[in-house]
């Protein structure tokens, strides 16, 4: 929708901790973002054209549909690897948070890694995330956006579907709820066409 990523906020479970919660599965990483360059490159490439004949959309791209599914093989890779070294302790953020709010109670000051930009831009979540699974049919669960300008995007993964529910501020000029609705829809249909040519070509 942007055209970048944004640092994201997708949640870990630490349950098989005593007194566990949550660590962030960060999911904007390169191989990520290769994945939906090569995707996002394909739908607008110049290069697209409209036979007359059958009035369909020929797409020819640098990226050929094979590629963009070993692209999308690697960042699942990539973020399955993230995910399981989150839910093992081995995350950054609540490191981090805790290094940070130590160093606040014994200095009685933040040491310059945690006001520096670089460490404020990667806690600015401009997209949280989450699985909020529930069982009772016509209901869905969600929650807000976590800064000024971001989405809140929770999912609920069911049998045949999946239930979005997305947030943004209304004040903010940066955001639009129902411009992420048709962003992700229309990702969501490409990458069920992508799904369809594994299928027939494997």
């Amino acid at each position: 929708m942007y055209g970048y990523l944004v640092s994201t906020y997708e949640s870990a479970s630490l349950r098989r901790f005593r007194n566990g919660r949550v660590d962030n599965i960060r999911s904007a990483h390169d191989a990520a973002r290769t994945w939906a360059s090569a995707m996002r490159t394909a739908e607008s490439s110049p290069l697209n054209e409209v036979s007359n004949d059958s009035q369909k959309k020929v797409s020819f791209n640098l990226y050929g549909e094979q590629r963009k599914l070993e692209l999308f093989d690697e960042a699942a890779r990539k973020q399955t690897t993230i995910m399981e070294a989150n839910i093992l302790g081995r995350g950054i953020d609540n490191h981090l948070l805790g290094l940070r709010e130590a160093a606040r109670e014994t200095l009685g000051e933040l040491p310059p890694m945690f006001t520096d930009d670089t460490y404020k831009k990667m806690i600015e979540f401009k997209l949280s995330t989450s699985q909020v699974a529930t069982t009772t049919e016509g209901t869905f669960m969600g929650y807000g956006a976590v800064v000024h300008d971001g989405y809140g995007c929770s999912y609920n993964p069911k049998k045949e579907s999946i239930i979005f529910c997305i947030s943004s501020f209304t004040s903010s000029s940066v955001t639009n709820t129902e411009a992420f609705r048709q962003s992700l829809e229309e990702a969501l249909d490409s990458m069920k066409l992508m799904f369809q040519n594994r299928k027939t070509e494997g």
